[in-house]
């Protein structure tokens, strides 16, 4: 019995505090068991370890305290801490989890304790976000099929869904209106009681639910195809990179709500004037061109462009293009070589609506090459892509 009275037994559960901007005082916490998996958490989330005894906090690392998202990994910027002596708290990053991801806490047995004892085992708690939704949601009304924030400096309201209809007025960036029907490009609003036409390319739209991806439709264009294998280097070529790549892309934005489409799925050619013919013929919202770079061995790092001349979409493509640029530079650790340049490329210069061309990495250089053909770093620029997608839709009109 005396034998037993001397074993410590480390007891660790996981607490969970919502953090409420502004709030004075905390809510009460919860008590969660260990291995429960927890849906709709608040994407600021954090979660507090209770140990029965004093934590070194120097002993704290991103090996020990570990969160990773399912399908990508290991998610950086998170910095533990010790509060009260016992308690390990584990911060959110700085803009938040994902919405609609699933993530994994590991407590590691690493951690050291003050009386020196150990942990005898290695514990996770598994979570999944909560889907983001407009917050607070409009108020839809009577036949209300999304909301529309004018992105270019005037938009006009005509007649009929056609620029040759005569014009009712304008609206000006950032003025936020009522959609309750499309025609192709052509969105149907409610102009000072009478049925008014704007052009869609020209607005950022929001569903009237679901997260911010919901129901856009984006073109992923996999550069090259068929006898066009774009770049090569060793084992590698362009045209497969670029299309498994942006089949990935598929998928992730089809799982967040969007409505995605390829140029081709298949190792096919199609020329350049062809890609914007079918991102025009299906009334798209984005287009994401997706290739690969070559050049010297020393050349190295992502980019991403957009047209900024002549174009009244260029201001929101140079913005798609920074945001997509950030996640790659971020998730997939590849260098920075600027986001937002200007590319005269004819996929993004003759389209009228917002589009980008990324340049993943260099398949010449010997640090991007295998990144490039890694099937893990290939999963990390497809959701460094996506992200990217996700964030500029998150942007407020100003």
């Amino acid at each position: 019995m005396s034998s037993r009275k001397n074993v410590v037994t480390l007891l660790v559960s996981f607490l969970v505090l919502l953090i409420l901007p502004l709030a004075t005082n905390a809510e009460e916490i919860t008590f969660i068991s260990v291995g429960e998996k927890v849906e709709n958490v608040d994407v600021h989330k954090e979660w507090r370890i209770d140990f029965n005894m004093d934590v070194e906090e120097s002993s704290l690392n991103k090996w020990n305290i570990e969160v990773k998202e399912k399908g990508v990994g290991r998610i950086d910027g998170i910095d533990p801490y010790v509060e009260d002596g016992s308690t390990v708290v584990v911060p959110a990053p700085e803009d938040g989890y994902k919405s609609g991801a699933t993530y994994t806490i590991f407590v590691g047995q690493t951690i050291e304790f003050k009386n020196g004892k150990d942990m005898k085992d290695r514990f996770k708690k598994v979570f999944t976000t909560e889907r983001e939704i407009l917050n607070p949601e409009p108020d839809r009304g009577d036949g209300i099929v999304s909301f529309g924030t004018v992105t270019a400096d005037t938009l006009n309201v005509r007649k009929g869904p056609d620029s040759s209809y005569s014009q009712l007025g304008s609206y000006a960036r950032g003025d936020r209106v009522e959609i309750y029907g499309y025609d192709g490009f052509w969105a149907k609003v409610d102009y000072n009681g009478q049925e008014g036409w704007m052009h869609k390319n020209f607005m950022k739209l929001r569903s009237v639910s679901g997260g911010v991806l919901q129901d856009q439709l984006i073109v992923v264009d996999p550069g090259h195809g068929a006898h066009d294998g774009g770049a090569n280097y060793g084992q590698g070529v362009e045209k497969e990179i670029n299309l498994d790549v942006s089949k990935r892309v598929y998928d992730k934005l089809e799982a967040r709500g969007a409505n995605p489409v390829m140029t081709r799925s298949t190792d096919t050619f199609l020329r350049l004037s062809e890609r914007v013919e079918f991102s025009e013929e299906r009334f798209a919202d984005l287009f994401v061109s997706i290739h690969t770079n070559a050049a010297t061995r020393s050349a190295n790092g992502a980019e991403t462009f957009c047209y900024k001349d002549g174009t009244s979409t260029a201001t929101e493509s140079c913005l798609l293009a920074k945001e997509i640029q950030k996640q790659l530079v971020k998730m997939a650790d590849m260098s920075d070589r600027g986001g937002g340049k200007h590319g005269n490329f004819h996929v993004i210069r003759e389209t009228f609506l917002p589009a980008v061309l990324v340049e993943l990495g260099f398949i010449t250089n010997s640090g991007d090459y295998p990144k490039l053909m890694s099937d893990r770093y290939r999963e990390l620029f497809a959701e460094a892509v996506t992200r990217g997608i996700e964030e500029y839709y998150k942007l407020e009109v100003n």
